[in-house]
């Protein structure tokens, strides 16, 4: 049954959320594990994580995007799109 809890990541039923939702929140804050929430009819997804987990992936983000690989990154996909003739212009934030 893929909405066992007890699987690294499981995939639970938006219908089942609601009745779930304290075993949810102990699964994905107390056991650092990730929750893939599914509704019928529908193809999209979402992830449950925790917001520790989150701060981290943020963090690593922000510390990458200040390294000169990722510079690198940026420059090359900036080729690319000139390459291909596509205009690109990045909103200052």
């Amino acid at each position: 049954m893929q909405e066992n809890i007890e699987h690294a990541f499981p995939t639970i039923d938006m219908t089942r959320v609601g009745r779930s939702m304290r075993k949810l929140h102990d699964h994905v804050c107390i056991n650092g594990k990730r929750v893939e929430i599914t509704r019928a009819g529908c193809t999209d997804r979402c992830v449950m994580i925790s917001k520790s987990e989150l701060d981290t992936l943020e963090n690593a983000l922000e510390i990458f995007s200040n390294t000169e690989e990722f510079g690198k990154i940026c420059a090359s996909l900036q080729q690319l799109l000139e390459t291909a003739g596509v205009v690109y212009h990045p909103q200052a934030q």
